[in-house]
């Protein structure tokens, strides 16, 4: 009996467990359809001491007056902003039409 509504509901039957195997990861369907007005890009000194590794932070304004800030771990000796541009379109963060402008800011910043 449920205290608070005085009613009596039958138990819910639950259905059997499957043992399909999880999907693989993949994209996003939907493509980001907004475009970026504006691009801040900062480099930090990594936390981890580790002289490859650098803090990316990165702020875009949308076209819909949006802001996205992204903050990530990377690799300076491994990582390429045509490497960064892809994996961000990859996973549905900027649309395809701005890879060029965002490429042009990373190398800005990695080459400081």
């Amino acid at each position: 009996m449920f205290p608070l509504c005085g009613i009596d509901l039958p138990p819910v039957k639950m259905p059997p467990p499957t043992s399909e195997k999880p999907e693989e990861e993949t994209p996003i369907s939907k493509a980001e359809e907004r475009l970026i007005l504006t691009i801040k890009c900062h480099l930090n000194p990594s936390k981890s001491n580790d002289e490859d590794k650098a803090n990316l932070s990165l702020e875009f304004q949308m076209t819909d007056r949006m802001i996205r800030k992204l903050d990530t771990e990377i690799s300076i000796k491994e990582d390429s902003p045509s490497k960064l541009a892809d994996e961000l379109i990859y996973y549905n963060l900027l649309n395809p039409g701005d890879k060029q402008m965002v490429i042009e800011s990373l190398e800005e910043v990695l080459s400081s």
